[in-house]
């Protein structure tokens, strides 16, 4: 997903090529229907489509190629090269591409933006798996990518999220597979979001929502774990 050093990008690596970048296999690589579709349902009106969209913390693309038969121009991105060669080998879209990119490496953002321009940015996932010290530097990133005209779509772990992990006393196996690999999900408190982004961002949509899985629970039902979605833009 994201890194400011060699470490975060290890960790993915490793995790991904421990579990291989099979459609499901991801704790959280559900199908666009529980994620990429209803998220865009939600904030549809604030995305224009003639906007580039690059989905942050793509993983192994399920969500991408969603993405790309409702944008002109789709770019998923990830920290881990493996993942990133994995689905750029199996990708058949021709307006979707791939690239590994470190949302904390401010000179690859940059370098993204000039490629693209202003985008929509999509991330489900991503923010509270990294160090708190580097939430403001991955936002920084976030408003480098969305630029004057994107708008950041973001599906992270609120509060309530938080509590309920604290009560799982024995992680269900695809959650223990994150926590084995040193992936550690953190919580994001009511208005960090808007603190992150600043004053001269508004948020032009926020509410609650639940991070679908693919974790069986011992009563047949899916793993849900509670969280929020903002839709984030710069000030005109």
């Amino acid at each position: 997903m994201v890194a400011t050093n060699d470490s975060y990008q290890t960790t993915w690596d490793q995790y991904w090529g421990d579990i291989t970048a099979q459609t499901g296999a991801a704790l959280w690589d559900v199908a666009p229907d529980h994620a990429a579709a209803r998220d865009l349902k939600t904030v549809q009106a604030h995305l224009a489509n003639d906007r580039p969209l690059v989905d942050l913390g793509c993983g192994n693309a399920t969500q991408t190629w969603f993405f790309g038969q409702h944008f002109d121009r789709v770019v998923g991105v990830d920290i881990s090269q493996v993942v990133i060669d994995a689905v750029a080998e199996k990708s058949t879209m021709a307006n979707v591409s791939f690239r590994q990119l470190d949302i904390l490496d401010v000179d690859a953002c940059r370098s993204l933006h000039a490629d693209i321009g202003d985008a929509h940015v999509y991330i489900r996932g991503v923010i509270h798996q990294l160090n708190p010290d580097h939430w403001q530097q991955a936002i920084a990133g976030v408003q480098t990518l969305i630029g004057q005209t994107g708008t950041a779509l973001i599906v992270e772990l609120g509060g309530k999220a938080h509590r309920m992990m604290a009560q799982i006393q024995t992680p269900p196996p695809k959650l223990a597979e994150v926590l084995a690999h040193g992936i550690r999900p953190a919580a994001l408190a009511p208005g960090d979001i808007q603190k992150l982004f600043g004053d001269n961002f508004e948020i032009l949509a926020h509410g609650d929502t639940a991070m679908h899985t693919t974790q069986p629970l011992p009563d047949g039902n899916l793993l849900q774990i509670p969280a929020e979605y903002w839709a984030v833009r710069q000030r005109s």
